[in-house]
């Protein structure tokens, strides 16, 4: 898979590096990645992941800080899996 982040506007994503596939049939292990495989996928859209917050704090010293923070993920729905 390559690591570019995904242009705007795009609609599939595929994923070529797959580790493993399984089935009906017998499933195949990767090693490291089964050949010819891939998946491809359509993009629904991102969504935020859960609030962190980071408390800083040391005692006696007036010292506190709280930062908060919220990574983004992209939704992706299986359509096709190839072998």
């Amino acid at each position: 898979m390559d690591l570019r982040p995904v242009e705007q506007g795009q609609q599939t994503i595929e994923f070529d590096r797959v580790l493993m596939v399984g089935g009906t049939d017998e499933p195949k292990v990767g090693t490291p990645v089964v050949e010819g495989a891939k998946v491809v996928g359509q993009l629904a859209g991102e969504v935020k992941g859960p609030k962190l917050d980071v408390i800083k704090f040391r005692r006696r010293k007036g010292y506190r800080v709280k930062i908060g923070h919220r990574q983004r993920y992209l939704r992706v729905t299986i359509s096709d899996i190839q072998v």
